[in-house]
């Protein structure tokens, strides 16, 4: 059963759209990240 694989060969568009979506990704964890440290320092200052 052998199969073509087509994720070597991602089309320009394709490419974009992960790397948007990696992007989009990290920046959500940077943020959820950076909140959790503000809510420690308050936890911590409490």
């Amino acid at each position: 059963m052998t199969m073509p694989t087509p994720d070597k060969q991602l089309s320009e568009e394709q490419s974009r759209q992960i790397a948007e979506l990696i992007r989009e990704e990290l920046a959500r964890r940077r943020i959820s990240r950076q909140a959790l440290a503000e809510q420690a320092k308050l936890s911590l200052s409490t």
